[in-house]
């Protein structure tokens, strides 16, 4: 598999307002990675198939250490065409050894995702 597209990552801290933060197409060939937070904590994950039918997104189970809950294995899910689907991830089950979040699809999903950091 090529290297993961990086999917970029939206931080609110404390009151800050944030815009409507831009989304990122979906890369289904290669899958998607997202920096997590430093210091662990929760990410929001937004993804909308426009696929003509079903798919599914797999959040990849982490590795241990970091992740100490990685034992629940993958969230894997079913995406209606054009639902807006929403994920509170923990990076205490989905974070990688790098401290990333490995995020696939099934093949040929379109439409967007987009991730944003949770204040703890």
């Amino acid at each position: 598999m090529a290297a993961r597209t990086n999917l970029p990552i939206t931080v609110l801290t404390g009151d800050a307002y944030n815009a409507n933060p831009a989304t990122t197409n979906i890369d289904a060939s290669n899958g998607m990675s997202i920096l997590a937070p430093t210091g662990g904590g929760k990410v929001l994950v937004e993804v909308t198939n426009t696929f003509a039918g079903a798919k599914h997104v797999i959040f990849k189970a982490g590795a241990n250490p970091p992740a100490e809950r990685a034992g629940l294995g993958d969230l894997d899910r079913s995406l209606a065409q054009n639902e807006v689907n929403l994920f509170v991830l923990e990076t205490a089950r989905f974070a990688q050894a790098d401290g990333s979040i490995s995020v696939d699809f099934t093949a040929s999903t379109t439409g967007t995702v987009r991730a944003i950091a949770l204040p703890k």
